[in-house]
């Protein structure tokens, strides 16, 4: 299984991508806000 980080400022975007891509197979593995924390 492929594995994402989902880095998105906007808290509805970020759900909207993880929906996607878990429902494509993907593993997400963490998100966040900046890119600072990553």
């Amino acid at each position: 299984m492929n594995k994402v980080l989902i880095v998105d400022d906007h808290p509805v975007i970020r759900l909207a991508v993880r929906m996607l891509m878990e429902r494509h197979g993907y593993e997400v593995i963490a998100e966040t806000d900046n890119g600072v924390d990553v």
